[in-house]
C-alpha cells in the first residue's frame, strides 16, 4: 500500500469495468469452464457479452492461483484472432494482518477462446475479468499494430484500443512519452491512467489517456511509468466514452463517399510524384525503406511526414488500407486514383482543395 509506505502513487481504477450501460445493450453467454482439477473455479456466473456488432466485454469474478493458469474460454464468434494480453487486478487476503493486498497479473485470450492466467507469484486471489475487452472489428490503425474502434450505444460514443506497440526505450527520468494521438472523433472527456501490459514477464506499464487542444488531434495516450527502461506494450483493455463534443466528428470513414475518397487519393498521390519525381521512388525513399515489401502505420506517418503531407493521416491511411490488414504494399500506393486524377484536369484538383479543406475542418 503506497500510502502507508510513505509515497503516493497513481490512483487507477480502470482495471475493473462498469458494466451498467452495457447490461442493457450486451447479448451475454457463459464461459466455458475447464476440467476438473483447474487452478481456478468461477465465483458466481462469469459470462462475456457482444456490444453492438464487435465490442466484447467479460464480467464476473474467478478465485485461483496464478501463474500458468488456464481459466475459462470465450464462446466461438467471440473470440480475436490473434492472442491479446491484458492486465488484471487479482485480490487475496494475505498479509498477517489480514488486509487485503492486490497484485497484478497478465491475461491472455488465446485465437482458441482460453484465457490464461500469468503471474510472477503463487498467492490465491479473485480476479476480476472485467479486464478483457476487444473489439472483433478491423478498426482503424493508429500506431504500429494499435487499432481503434468507435462504439455507438445509447447515443453515446464508446472508444476502444487495442494491439500492440514495437519495442522501444522509455524516459526514466520522470518525463512522459507520447505514445500515439487520438482524432477529434474520440477526445476523451478527461485524463484517464490505465494498467497495460507489457512483454516481459510480470511488466506492466502506466499510460494515460488525455484530451488534446491542439488543432486536427483529439486527444492523446502517453506512457507515464514502469520498472523497466525498455519493453513492447500491449495496448489492451483502454475503453473510455469520447466527449459530448467529438460526436460532431465522424467515427466512420464510410461516411466519405467513393468519389471524395478517390480525390484525397489522388491528390496525395500527386504530392508524392511532384516531392520524389514517381510514385515508385516515393515509396522507395520516404516509405518502404526497410525494403521489405511492405510498411505498418508508423512507417507510412515517417513517409507523410518526409513527404510533407499535412492531411489526416489517420484517414488516409484507412482509404489506402481497404483490405484492413494493417500493413500497405507498393501496389496499394500506386494505384490508378493519380492517372484518373490527371485527366480531371485543373477542376479534379479544385474539388480536392474544397474537400481537404471540408475534411480538416472535420477534424477528418
Amino acid at each position: 500500500d503506497p500510502w502507508h509506505n510513505g509515497y503516493v502513487g497513481t490512483y487507477v481504477n480502470t482495471l475493473s469495468l462498469d458494466l451498467s450501460l452495457a447490461q442493457e445493450a450486451a447479448t451475454w453467454h457463459p464461459l466455458e469452464q475447464p476440467a476438473s482439477g483447474a487452478s481456478f473455479a468461477p465465483v458466481g456466473s462469469v459470462e462475456c457479452g457482444l456490444v453492438g456488432s464487435s465490442l466484447v466485454l467479460c464480467r464476473g469474478h474467478v478465485l485461483g492461483t496464478c501463474p500458468q493458469a488456464v481459466i475459462a474460454r470465450l464462446p466461438e464468434g467471440l473470440r480475436p484472432n490473434v492472442p491479446l494480453q491484458f492486465a488484471a487486478l487479482s485480490e487475496g487476503v494475505v498479509s498477517k494482518r489480514g488486509s487485503p493486498r492486490a497484485q497484478l497479473v497478465t491475461l491472455v485470450v488465446r485465437p482458441d477462446g482460453w484465457i490464461q492466467g500469468l503471474g510472477v507469484q503463487e498467492n490465491e486471489g479473485m480476479l476480476d475479468l472485467s479486464a478483457i475487452r476487444f473489439s472483433l472489428g478491423v478498426g482503424i490503425s493508429i500506431q504500429d499494430e494499435v487499432r481503434l474502434t468507435a462504439c455507438q450505444i445509447a447515443g453515446r460514443r464508446f472508444v476502444l484500443i487495442q494491439g500492440l506497440l514495437q519495442e522501444r526505450y522509455f524516459n526514466v527520468e520522470g518525463k512522459a512519452d507520447i505514445l500515439t494521438v487520438l482524432p477529434q472523433s474520440c477526445r476523451p472527456t478527461r485524463r484517464i491512467p490505465y494498467v497495460v501490459a507489457g512483454d516481459r514477464s510480470g511488466s506492466f506499464h502506466l499510460v494515460v489517456v488525455s484530451s488534446d487542444g491542439r488543432n486536427g488531434v483529439g486527444g492523446s495516450i502517453t506512457w507515464e511509468d514502469t520498472v523497466w527502461d525498455h519493453d513492447q506494450i500491449s495496448l489492451n483493455g483502454i475503453l473510455y466514452e469520447a466527449s459530448g463534443d467529438a460526436l460532431g466528428h465522424s467515427a466512420q470513414l464510410e461516411t466519405w463517399t467513393d468519389t471524395r475518397k478517390r480525390i484525397v487519393v489522388s491528390d496525395f498521390q500527386k504530392l508524392l510524384q511532384a516531392k520524389f519525381g514517381s510514385l515508385a521512388l516515393a515509396w522507395e525513399e520516404a516509405f518502404d525503406l526497410k525494403g521489405v515489401g511492405e510498411i505498418n502505420f508508423t512507417e507510412f506517418c515517417s513517409g507523410c511526414k518526409a513527404a510533407g503531407y499535412c492531411g489526416n493521416r489517420t484517414r488516409l491511411w484507412s482509404m489506402l488500407d481497404e483490405d484492413g490488414s494493417g500493413s500497405i504494399t507498393r501496389d496499394e500506393i500506386v494505384t490508378p486514383s493519380a492517372a484518373a486524377a490527371d485527366d480531371d484536369g485543373d477542376s479534379g484538383s479544385a474539388v480536392y482543395t474544397s474537400a481537404a479543406a471540408t475534411a480538416e475542418a472535420d477534424g477528418g
